[in-house]
């Protein structure tokens, strides 16, 4: 699949959404806390703004397409990204510490159930998906 811009918010949007906040769930629960729920929506917000920058790195590829290991090296940037903002600026909702261990079992747990939801149960339950640039609507 080739996502364009539009696809890439679309599908970041639904996978983050359902899949993302199903597991927040589970993790906030674990927890016994409310920060997960923050941190999903900072991640999404961080990546809405990262997909503009991928979305032209991607049009350098020769292929223009976005493989499984780019996805999870964007992964990894904005999970960097929203520990460092985190860690520097006290955000909305979020406490002005926050265990690195909690941290990262959060954002492992939901990028690893959307990222396999993303490569593998989007092709099966929006067969079209693939062929639309990532797009829904």
């Amino acid at each position: 699949m080739t996502p364009v811009l539009a696809g890439r918010w679309q599908t970041r949007t639904l996978a983050m959404w359902t899949i993302g906040l199903l597991m927040t769930i589970l993790v906030s629960v674990a927890f016994n806390d409310q920060a997960p729920y923050y941190f999903l929506f900072y991640v999404w917000v961080i990546g809405m703004v990262a997909d503009v920058a991928y979305d032209r790195i991607q049009t350098m590829r020769w292929e223009h397409d976005w493989t499984p290991l780019h996805h999870f090296i964007t992964g990894v940037v904005e999970g960097g990204i929203m520990w460092m903002v985190a860690s520097l600026v006290t955000l909305p909702g979020l406490p002005d510490s926050v265990p690195l261990d909690r941290f990262l079992i959060h954002y492992v747990v939901v990028f690893v159930f959307v990222f396999a939801m993303v490569w593998g149960g989007m092709k099966v339950l929006f067969p079209t998906w693939r062929f639309s640039g990532g797009r829904f609507i």
